[in-house]
């Protein structure tokens, strides 16, 4: 893109049509260089937005947010000139709501990285991504109907050893037992007994943006 202007200091791009100070229109396929009284701008390049910018909870702070740009003279040359503010701090409010949002995340990360249960007699791992709790459900549903069916399931030992194990009917619904009490310990982490309170709260409570990004999973 090449900038042009007249007398006014109004910028022209090379594909916009020219009315001139005389009321003459001239098409915006001509070429600039060639209508008498426009004068070519002498750019400057963009602010860059991100220097000494930093991102906090996902949103950029510090810096400059470029809002346009100007022409003046500088000499006799028309020269343009970037119009920049500075980009606001982090407010409260809005660092309340990416930390609600970040912490919401780890809890639902959390829930689905698995969970530890003592069903066989030794401590094992398993898994709670969505699909695995559907499965878990279903099986806790068939031992509760057949208590002295066995039944296999996905776990890992002490050494991380996964395969599918033997559960007795018993077994199986204290590994349901254990997986719904992973869940509620996470959702209480996240917002209380009672949904109000946990880090959420923590959140809630905080006056000031440091103490804000003080609360974490």
């Amino acid at each position: 893109m090449t900038l042009w202007t007249d007398k006014t200091l109004v910028a022209i791009e090379d594909g916009d049509s020219y009315t001139d100070p005389d009321g003459v229109q001239h098409l915006a396929q001509r070429d600039k260089a060639t209508i008498d009284g426009l004068m070519r701008v002498a750019e400057t390049p963009r602010p860059d937005e991100t220097a000494a910018a930093v991102t906090v909870d996902g949103q950029p702070r510090g810096g400059v947010v470029v809002t346009g740009f100007r022409i003046e003279m500088r000499g006799d040359v028309p020269t343009q000139v970037w119009d920049t503010r500075a980009r606001p701090a982090l407010t409260v409010a809005e660092a309340q709501a990416a930390r609600i949002a970040t912490l919401t995340g780890d809890c639902q990360t959390a829930i689905v990285g698995g969970f530890t249960s003592a069903a066989l007699g030794a401590a094992h791992t398993y898994p709670s991504a969505p699909t695995d709790q559907v499965n878990l459900l279903g099986r806790v549903a068939q031992a509760q109907l057949a208590p002295s069916a066995t039944f296999t399931f996905w776990c890992a030992d002490a050494d991380g050893a996964w395969a599918k194990r033997a559960h007795t009917a018993a077994q199986m619904v204290a590994v349901g037992q254990d997986g719904a009490a992973w869940v509620q310990t996470c959702t209480d982490k996240l917002s209380g007994a009672d949904g109000t309170g946990g880090l959420l709260g923590q959140v809630a409570a905080a006056a000031t943006v440091a103490a804000v990004q003080a609360v974490t999973w």
